[in-house]
């Protein structure tokens, strides 16, 4: 990318100030400072390139022992069903049978403490 400093145009105001200078003469010293900032700012280009390419490959993207964890956890969780099926089928047969159990204590603890009566006291 070619980008024109502000100089070329000073210097051509500078020059075009001058008297007895011709609109040819102008012209010729304009394109002249225009070439050589064109030609410097190429250079700079080229050698900002030249960085880039070379930097490429060398970059290295690590992840933590930390962050890997955290990635495999997250993808059991979501790889995890939200209803255990199992669970519930057993759970489904006992109170079929009538053989299913609750213990009334854990349950209320858990109605208690879940604060689902919170606005009722």
């Amino acid at each position: 990318m070619t980008i024109i400093p502000k100089d070329p145009i000073n210097q051509l105001n500078n020059i075009s100030n001058k008297q007895n200078v011709s609109k040819s003469r102008r012209k010729d010293e304009f394109k002249k400072v225009l070439n050589e900032s064109s030609t410097k700012i190429d250079s700079e280009d080229k050698l900002k390139d030249q960085k880039v390419s070379a930097l490429k490959g060398k970059e290295k993207t690590e992840i933590s022992d930390t962050t890997k964890d955290i990635m495999l956890a997250k993808k059991a969780i979501d790889e995890s069903p939200d209803i255990r099926e199992d669970l519930v089928a057993s759970i489904k047969e006992q109170i079929k049978n009538g053989t299913y159990e609750m213990d009334l204590d854990k349950t209320a603890d858990a109605l208690l403490n879940s604060g689902i009566f919170n606005d009722l006291f």
